[in-house]
């Protein structure tokens, strides 16, 4: 017996006589059951892996993972720079960069990172002074890398002097629509607290209770 491309050749007397080679895989699938059948040894089962084994297929195609699901940002806000205990004093013509790590499952959204002054919530012309976009990540857990961090600087101005808040908001770029979000669900919060002087002040820290926190 010799094997060809998709055929089984069965030698005969004096000639060859060429048959598919499912014909003979069915002939022999017959054979292996009337084997079983007179051993005592057929069963549904047996059959089954029989029939699976002369098909050359014990399992199908891997099943597909479904797609992850996207989740908002989480901050890690005891990385916050500056820190979030104290109030930061700054001078005017100054810049400062805001930074956060956080971790999320971005599902190949880009993440948008805005910066305002003042935030409130229900302001329908709050004062965006920068915002930024940052690569798509997936480390929600530990275990699938390093978190993310997101850095805003600003230059202040003559307009900032006094007392003041300045808010990042973190948001997957698909939830932003003219820097406010479509879902207030997907959207992380960190404020800073700066007391800005102008050129001729010293930059000093000073206590929270002594700027913002108060009003």
């Amino acid at each position: 017996m010799a094997a060809g491309d998709g055929e089984i050749v069965i030698s005969g007397v004096g000639n060859q006589v060429k048959r598919p080679a499912r014909v003979q895989v069915a002939r022999t699938t017959k054979e292996i059951f009337r084997t079983l059948r007179k051993a005592g040894l057929a069963r549904p089962w047996l059959v089954s892996l029989a029939m699976l084994t002369q098909t050359g297929c014990l399992l199908g195609e891997a099943p597909e993972y479904q797609s992850r699901r996207q989740t908002p940002p989480v901050l890690l806000t005891s990385s916050a720079d500056p820190s979030l205990n104290r109030v930061i004093r700054v001078q005017t013509s100054e810049t400062i960069e805001f930074k956060v790590l956080y971790r999320s499952e971005d599902a190949g959204d880009p993440m948008t990172a805005i910066l305002f002054r003042d935030f409130r919530a229900d302001s329908d012309l709050p004062q965006i002074v920068n915002s930024t976009e940052f690569e798509p990540s997936s480390n929600l857990y530990p275990d699938e890398g390093d978190p993310t961090q997101a850095v805003l600087s600003y230059n202040f101005r003559d307009s900032d002097k006094g007392c003041h808040s300045y808010t990042m908001m973190l948001s997957h770029s698909s939830n932003v629509n003219v820097f406010r979000p479509r879902d207030n669900g997907d959207v992380a919060l960190v404020t800073w607290w700066a007391a800005v002087q102008d050129e001729n002040g010293e930059p000093t820290d000073i206590l929270v209770d002594e700027c913002g926190a108060s009003q």
